[in-house]
């Protein structure tokens, strides 16, 4: 199950289970509302090991999202995960592990926390959440530090796939002191109709797919960041 170079997918994600407008547990978050009415619910984070082409996943116990002892504020994703990743660490001291999380974690806080217990990662980051790490790809382009590649689909002629890498020259949340190293960004455009590529070879098919509209705006996708 391990997925490259002898490390585990670990999947983790925020998750409710539970909610109420009327019945509460010393556990539970509270949302309260303008008109008095307050909104009770309970939250994990969980991760679960996972790997490409398997349907079968590995639990693992997850952390309860809930007010710590002292505490008058709800607790936050962002605070179990780092509990859980510190746990995970102390049962599983030498597991080699990549974490993958949505565009949440991809902070220097988290990324720096991760990095502390030795984890591997990949977290999603959108254009929106990350103006400034979309900036400085974009940059990288410019100064021939990144590297573009794209083909049409094997098993569907009417995708094609657009991949931008940069490695080396992408700082994420600058100001927090984290750098990443990899920067990877994706895209699946679903043309109108096939690609033909027989008319001026595969290059022929894929000007004519740049004529696309959406095409033209493939860099402004969501991308990942990495430490492989």
């Amino acid at each position: 199950m391990a997925f490259y170079d002898g490390h585990y997918l670990l999947s983790g994600d925020g998750t409710g289970y539970y909610s109420s407008s009327k019945v509460a547990s010393p556990y539970c978050l509270v949302k309260k509302f303008k008109n008095g009415e307050a909104f009770y619910y309970q939250q994990i984070y969980a991760a679960s090991f996972v790997c490409p082409g398997c349907k079968v996943v590995i639990p693992t116990f997850p952390e309860v999202i809930t007010q710590q002892d002292g505490s008058t504020k709800n607790d936050c994703e962002r605070n179990a995960a780092k509990r859980y990743y510190a746990e995970f660490r102390r049962e599983h001291p030498h597991l080699k592990v990549i974490v993958v999380e949505d565009g949440l974690s991809s902070n220097g806080p988290h990324i720096r926390d991760l990095k502390v217990h030795n984890l591997r990662f990949i977290l999603g980051a959108k254009p929106g959440d990350h103006v400034a790490l979309f900036t400085q790809l974009n940059q990288a382009v410019a100064e021939g530090k990144a590297t573009d590649l794209e083909f049409l689909d094997p098993d569907d002629r009417k995708k094609m796939h657009f991949f931008r890498f940069a490695t080396g020259c992408v700082d994420i949340i600058s100001e927090n002191g984290v750098t990443v190293y990899n920067f990877y960004n994706l895209s699946i455009i679903t043309y109108l109709r096939r690609v033909q590529p027989a008319r001026g070879g595969r290059r022929g098919g894929l000007k004519a797919f740049r004529r696309f509209k959406s095409a033209r705006n493939w860099r402004n996708r969501k991308g990942a960041v990495k430490n492989i």
